[in-house]
């Protein structure tokens, strides 16, 4: 089994009620457990598994109740400003903006300005989702709000987006919710930021 990139908070809890289950299965020591329950699920050591939820612990809180920006890789690379002390380049925000962006990535166009979705009777759902990762998903960089007052709205957030970046994010979440820039924070036709 391959050892998974992130680790979000309800999985860790899985892999801990399983060793709570396996120690009282098993009659082992609590850290017997925990260790056969980490090798279980493809880790090294439960240290290892403890260590990967908390580095993904600040990405989950962000997308939940923070702060997330993300932007076209052309337009990151090309902002000399990002990441800084308030903005930081972040790995794991990816896994857990896949839902919300593969929906969008669905309604994209293709080559041929046909809906993606019309396409399900063509393409399987593991072609799909290649797809996404490949082209729409590996385009964007996340950088995660890392400063110690969250702004009140989300026009005060995107204010501060731009104050840091040349060029506005594709998408942000902005205290657990997902906002499309480009569509949602346009008012009359012109950008409301």
């Amino acid at each position: 089994m391959l050892i998974p990139r992130f680790l979000p908070a309800a999985d860790f809890e899985k892999f801990k009620q399983a060793a709570r289950h396996l120690k009282r299965d098993s009659d082992i020591t609590h850290h017997e457990a925990l260790e056969k329950t980490a090798l279980k699920n493809g880790f090294q050591n439960w240290n290892q598994v403890a260590q990967l939820a908390k580095e993904t612990q600040s990405s989950e809180l962000a997308f939940r109740s923070g702060f997330i920006v993300s932007y076209d890789i052309k337009d990151a690379l090309d902002n000399s400003n990002l990441p800084n002390e308030l903005f930081h380049l972040d790995n794991f925000a990816a896994f857990f903006g896949n839902p919300e962006l593969f929906k969008c990535y669905l309604q994209s166009f293709d080559e041929e300005d046909e809906e993606l979705k019309s396409s399900y009777d063509k393409l399987s759902e593991d072609e799909l989702r290649e797809g996404f990762s490949e082209g729409f998903f590996g385009t964007l960089f996340f950088y995660r709000f890392a400063g110690l007052n969250l702004p009140e709205t989300v026009q005060d957030a995107m204010k501060l987006a731009m104050k840091n970046s040349f060029f506005p994010p594709e998408y942000i979440w902005f205290r657990g919710k997902f906002i499309k820039v480009f569509e949602d924070l346009r008012v009359d036709g012109k950008n409301n930021f």
